[in-house]
């Protein structure tokens, strides 16, 4: 039934939520490295590569300043005027370098704190280096910890944490997110039928039960179809690409069912919005915090998918068994849940 359907996707404009939601998924996609780069730039600095920092290095310190490779200065002076000019990021000043005793390095940095905190960052980086290179010239053992495990671990030295960022969490929280957009719309046109009474005038049309839940299902199902294929396009735009995606979008459509089915069951329960989005929201925010504690929940089989590396059949095929009988359950409630209370 074409007008119910689209009765349902009005919802959507009318539902500040959802819309929020819907602004929140799109623009995560949009600018996915840009987020991902901001998230680890605040959480994780010391992974940023802040190679074009301009560093001013003054005085006679030749391993210092090989170390740095920054812009070499004959004087303080003329550093400090293209410091203030803008023509470098920070000036590091050591007069003159001892190699067998102490070096007392002067740092300058800019007033604006994140391109402070920029400048910082590198140069701290640097003369950790520089440090290092001093005790290995002087004889200094320099003490390089290794830590063993009984439980054999495989690490790969290119696995950055941008790409853990992007797969680990980001993909993941997007079929979560368009999970959750599409499960509001459905408990907001079902209680909405409730608290108008509009099931009674439903049941007069040659319809069944079953078919009028469905439709609604469908709804918002399009929905988070719709959604997945506009986050994946701006994802590809952002050069960030899904492995494996029928078998990635088996199992987010198999996650949105399992939302969806819920969301239906919580509708029909309650009747009334209110009720329903909070006794979801609390259940929905549990479940979200369990599915990354293993590997075997789903972000964890969306993130090995999404990636290209091994998963198993049968996680595929469990989440997608556990969608359709909780879609079983919810019809077989609604139909009885329905016909009782408005026939």
């Amino acid at each position: 039934m074409k007008e119910l359907i689209m009765k349902d996707l009005r919802l959507l404009v009318r539902e500040k939520t959802i819309v929020s939601l819907i602004f929140f998924l799109i623009f995560t996609a949009s600018f996915a490295s840009l987020v991902t780069y901001g998230l680890i730039f605040l959480s994780s600095p010391q992974y940023v590569q802040f190679s074009k920092a301009k560093i001013g290095v003054v005085g006679d310190c030749p391993i210092l300043k090989s170390v740095i490779k920054g812009i070499n200065y004959a004087n303080l002076e003329d550093a400090l005027r293209d410091f203030k000019l803008g023509n470098i990021d920070a000036i590091v000043y050591l007069p003159k370098e001892n190699v067998s005793s102490h070096n007392f390095v002067t740092v300058y940095l800019p007033k604006d704190e994140i391109a402070t905190f920029i400048a910082a960052s590198y140069i701290k980086e640097k003369l950790e280096l520089y440090e290092l290179k001093l005790r290995e010239m002087n004889g200094i053992e320099v003490v390089k910890l290794r830590v063993f495990s009984e439980k054999k671990v495989d690490y790969y030295k290119n696995y950055s944490v941008a790409f853990k960022f992007i797969y680990v969490a980001l993909i993941p929280l997007l079929v979560i997110t368009t999970a959750i957009v599409a499960s509001g719309l459905l408990i907001d046109s079902t209680t909405e039928e409730f608290e108008s009474r509009s099931f009674e005038i439903l049941m007069v049309a040659p319809m069944s039960k079953r078919k009028i839940l469905l439709y609604k299902i469908f709804s918002a199902f399009l929905v988070s179809t719709i959604l997945s294929a506009v986050w994946l396009l701006l994802l590809h735009l952002n050069g960030i690409e899904i492995a494996n995606i029928p078998l990635f979008s088996l199992v987010a459509f198999s996650v949105y069912l399992i939302f969806i089915s819920f969301a239906l069951l919580t509708s029909l329960i309650f009747k009334d919005r209110e009720r329903s989005q909070l006794f979801f929201s609390l259940i929905a925010a549990g479940v979200i915090a369990i599915s990354f504690a293993s590997k075997h929940s789903f972000a964890g089989v969306i993130t090995r998918i999404s990636v290209g590396s091994v998963f198993e059949i049968w996680e595929i095929v469990m989440y997608l068994a556990l969608a359709l009988v909780l879609l079983t359950i919810a019809l077989k409630f609604g139909e009885r849940r329905v016909g009782n209370d408005n026939l």
